[in-house]
C-alpha cells in the first residue's frame, strides 16, 4: 500500500479537501509557517514586505481556489486544475509583490477575488441559478462554521496553556498564544472551511422540495425584514430626489455612500431570494420582478453626487469606486431591460468581481487615477496661492485657510499612498528641501511643515482665529547639569484653585489670566499664553518623528526649559485659548 493511499485511509476527510484544493492547502500551510516565523521573530519583515507577503498569500488562496472550482466544473482533469490554481496564485501573488509600482487597492481587488470564488464553478451557460444559490449558501455556512473551530481550537488551546502555567507554575513563551492564533486562522480555519465547500456544483436548490432552517430562515428574513426595510429605502430615495428636483438643489455630498449601501444590500436581497421569485409571497415576487428599475433614480443622485464631490475636491480611491458602482448598475439596469427582465446570478456577482479586480491597478486602477488627480489639484491651489514665481518653488507669507487645509490634505494623502516622492521636483533647489537627505525620503509633516500647510476643521475657520497643534514622537537629548531637577510627563489641565493648594504634587502646569505658569515648590515661571502659542505655532510641527520643541521660560531663580511632547489651541483676535500642554520639565532645584 502506499504513502498516498495509508493517508486516505487514516485521515479520509482531510485528504479528501488536500486533493481535491492541493494548492489552497499548500498555500494555508506556507502562511502559517511564515506567519510563526515571523511571530518569532525568525523571520521577521518590515510594513512593506509584511504587505507584499500576506496580501499576496490571501489573494493566491482565494484565486486558487476558483481556479480549482473552475476546472471541476469544466470536468478537467485534477493535473490541469492544479496548473491552472498554480498559475492564478502566482499572477495574484505576483500582483500583490509589486502593489507599489502598479499602485494596487487591495479593498479592490479582495472582494472581487470572493465574488469570483462564487461564480467560479458557473461559468456554463446551462448552470441552474438555484444551484449557484446553494452552493453559495453552503459556501457562507462553511464560513461561519470555519470561524467557530478557530474560536474553539484557539480558546481551547489557549485555556489549556493557561491552566498548566497556573496549576504547575510553567513558565510558556509570551508568544505562544500569537502562535496558536495564527495557526488557527490561518491553518485550521481555513482547511476546514475547504472542506465544507459545496462537492457537487449542480445540486440545486428546490424550496418547494425541502424544508428545514434553509428554507425557514431565509424566507422570514425576506418577507419580514430584508423586502420591507429595501422597499422603504427605494421609498425615501425617490423622495428625496423629488425634493432636489424641487429645491432645485444638488444632492448631499453623502448620499453617494447611502446608494452604494442601497445598490449592493439590494442586490444581495436580490439574490437571497432568487429561489422564491415565482413562487414567493407577493411581496418578494415583487421586489425581484422590479429591483433594477428601481435602481433608475439612486444611479441619477449617485451620478450627480459623485460628480459634485469630485468637482470639489478631485478623485479618490473611495470616490473612484462610487463612479465603478455606478457604471455596474448601469450595465445592469441595461442588461436587465435588453434581456427582457431576465437575469443571472452569474452575471450580477460576476460582473462586479471582473470589474473590481480590473480597477484594482493598472494606471487606469483607482490608485493611479486618483494620485494622478490629487497631485494635479495640488498643483492648481498652489499656482493659485502664488508658491511658483519664475518656474521655482516661493513660500508665501499668508495662505488662505481653506486652501491651506486642502493642501495639508493632499499632502497626507500622497503620503497614505506611498507617492510623497512626486512632490520632490517642486522644491528642487529650494532652501528647505525636504527631500535634500541622504536617503531623498521625507515624511508629510516634512513637506506640509515647508509649505506651510496646516489642518484647519472646515468649521471652525474664521479670519481671525487661528488653529495651534504640535505634537511630537522623536527622540530629545537634554543637558541636565547638576543641582536640576527634571520632570515629565507633566499634563496641563489643574485649575488655580488646586494647582495653588500646597499639597498638591509638584511641579504643576496651569493657566490663569492668560498667562501660562509652572510652578514648583515655591518657585514659578510665567509666560503669556499668546507668546507660548506664537512660539508653538511658529514650530509648524504635526504629528510626526520630531524631537520636542524646547521652550525657555525665564524666572526669578533661573531658566526653566519646557521639552513640548504636544500642545494645542488656536490664536484669537481677542483671547488666546491653550487647551492643553504635555511636557518634559527641566528646573532649577528649589
Amino acid at each position: 500500500m502506499t504513502i498516498v493511499e495509508r493517508m486516505g485511509r487514516a485521515l479520509p476527510d482531510l485528504w479528501q479537501t488536500v486533493a481535491r484544493f492541493p494548492v489552497p492547502v499548500l498555500i494555508c500551510l506556507a502562511g502559517t509557517v511564515i506567519l510563526n516565523l515571523d511571530i518569532a521573530d525568525i523571520y521577521p519583515m518590515s510594513p512593506d514586505r509584511s504587505q507584499q507577503v500576506y496580501d499576496g498569500l490571501i489573494c493566491g488562496f482565494l484565486a486558487a481556489g476558483a481556479a480549482h472550482l473552475y476546472a471541476e466544473s469544466r470536468d478537467w482533469s485534477r493535473l490541469s486544475g492544479s496548473a491552472l490554481a498554480v498559475l492564478a496564485a502566482a499572477i495574484l501573488g505576483g500582483v500583490c509583490w509589486f502593489f507599489r509600482p502598479l499602485d494596487l487597492q487591495f479593498e479592490f481587488l479582495l472582494p472581487g477575488l470572493v465574488l469570483l470564488v462564487m461564480v467560479a464553478g458557473y461559468t456554463r451557460g446551462d448552470n441552474d441559478d438555484n444551484a449557484i444559490w446553494m452552493f453559495n449558501a453552503r459556501l457562507a455556512l462553511a464560513i461561519i462554521l470555519s470561524g467557530l473551530v478557530v474560536m474553539v481550537f484557539g480558546g481551547g488551546l489557549s485555556a489549556i496553556v493557561a491552566s498548566i502555567e497556573y496549576l504547575f507554575g510553567v513558565d510558556f513563551d509570551p508568544d505562544i498564544y500569537p502562535h496558536i492564533w495564527a495557526t488557527g486562522f490561518a491553518l485550521i480555519g481555513a482547511v476546514y472551511g475547504l472542506s465544507m465547500v459545496s462537492q457537487n456544483l449542480s445540486e440545486p436548490f428546490r424550496p418547494d422540495r425541502q424544508s428545514g432552517l434553509l428554507v425557514t430562515g431565509p424566507l422570514l428574513l425576506l418577507n419580514y425584514l430584508l423586502v420591507p426595510l429595501a422597499l422603504i429605502y427605494v421609498v425615501i430615495l425617490h423622495l428625496y430626489a423629488v425634493k432636489m428636483l424641487i429645491d432645485w438643489e444638488l444632492p448631499k455630498g453623502q448620499v453617494g455612500i447611502m446608494v452604494l449601501i442601497f445598490s449592493l444590500g439590494g442586490a444581495a436581497i436580490w439574490l437571497i431570494a432568487l429561489p422564491w421569485r415565482a413562487g414567493g409571497s407577493a411581496l418578494v415576487r415583487f421586489f425581484n420582478k422590479n429591483w433594477f428599475l428601481f435602481l433608475i433614480v439612486p444611479l441619477g443622485l449617485l451620478a450627480i453626487g459623485t460628480w459634485r464631490r469630485i468637482s470639489d475636491y478631485g478623485v479618490t480611491p473611495e470616490r473612484y469606486g462610487l463612479v465603478a458602482l455606478g457604471l455596474w448598475v448601469a450595465f445592469l439596469i441595461v442588461w436587465f431591460v435588453i434581456r427582457s427582465r431576465s437575469i443571472q446570478p452569474r452575471i450580477v456577482l460576476g460582473s462586479l468581481g471582473i470589474l473590481l479586480i480590473a480597477t484594482s491597478l493598472g494606471p487606469w486602477g483607482a490608485g493611479s487615477v486618483s494620485i494622478d488627480s490629487q497631485l494635479s489639484r495640488l498643483t492648481a491651489l498652489m499656482q493659485a496661492e502664488g508658491y511658483f514665481q519664475d518656474g521655482k518653488l516661493v513660500i508665501p507669507d499668508t495662505i488662505d485657510a481653506e486652501a491651506s487645509g486642502d493642501g495639508y490634505s493632499i499632502v497626507l494623502f500622497l503620503s497614505k499612498h506611498r507617492r510623497l516622492e512626486l512632490l520632490a521636483p517642486i522644491f528642487a533647489g529650494h532652501a528647505n528641501d525636504p527631500f535634500d537627505g541622504a536617503d531623498r525620503h521625507a515624511s508629510a509633516s516634512d513637506v506640509n511643515s515647508v509649505l506651510k500647510f496646516r489642518h484647519y476643521r472646515r468649521n471652525d475657520r474664521p479670519v481671525d482665529k487661528t488653529l495651534v497643534y504640535f505634537r511630537s514622537t522623536g527622540r530629545i537629548t537634554l543637558d541636565v547639569p547638576q543641582a536640576t531637577v527634571l520632570s515629565g510627563v507633566v499634563e496641563l489641565g489643574m485649575p488655580p484653585a488646586i494647582a495653588d493648594d500646597p499639597s498638591y504634587p509638584d511641579p504643576t502646569l496651569y493657566v490663569a489670566d492668560g498667562i501660562f505658569t509652572v510652578r514648583y515648590g515655591q518657585d514659578q515661571w510665567e509666560m503669556e499664553v499668546e507668546k507660548l502659542l506664537e512660539t508653538v505655532q511658529a514650530a509648524s510641527r504635526v504629528d510626526g518623528d520630531y524631537p520636542p520643541l524646547v521652550v525657555s521660560i525665564a524666572g526669578r531663580d533661573g531658566v526653566a526649559r519646557l521639552a513640548v511632547l504636544e500642545a494645542g489651541g488656536r490664536l484669537e483676535s481677542n483671547k488666546p485659548v491653550l487647551n492643553y500642554v504635555r511636557a518634559l520639565l527641566v528646573l532649577p532645584a528649589p
